[in-house]
């Protein structure tokens, strides 16, 4: 029974992880193991930066290499001014961000996915181990 809860309730940290630019399947694994602390975590994470850059909502300063505002005269971090991005450099920012953080999802999936994988085939083994067992 927990099992099949487990499935249903693993889509809300996954949800809310992924309106952070999160992996969905990363905490989709995560939120079937462990859902209160997956819940509890997927909402108290910051988003990624790269996914506010590729979303509009943050640039990268040119100065210090912090993100800011994109709205942002001034950086917050080095003070100075920030120069006005042309349209061109604007969208090779939000290309440059949305790879980046495409390669973080695809390692967070590989990494969720041994995760889900692995206890599957200790419990599929030992049951045969068992079955094995039982017959002798």
């Amino acid at each position: 029974m927990y099992f099949f809860l487990a499935i249903i309730f693993g889509i809300i940290p996954a949800f809310i992880a992924r309106s952070k630019g999160r992996s969905f399947f990363a905490w989709y694994v995560y939120g079937v193991y462990l859902w209160l602390i997956a819940v509890i975590h997927s909402i108290v994470i910051k988003p990624y930066e790269e996914y506010l850059v590729a979303s509009g909502k943050e640039t990268k300063c040119p100065y210090c290499a912090e993100y800011v505002k994109f709205e942002a005269k001034l950086c917050k971090n080095c003070r100075k001014e920030l120069p006005k991005l042309s349209r061109k450099q604007y969208e090779e920012q939000k290309a440059l961000a949305a790879k980046v953080l495409k390669q973080k999802n695809e390692k967070a999936n590989i990494i969720a996915f041994i995760c889900l994988v692995v206890p599957i085939a200790i419990i599929l083994i030992s049951m045969m181990v068992m079955m094995l067992v039982a017959r002798a």
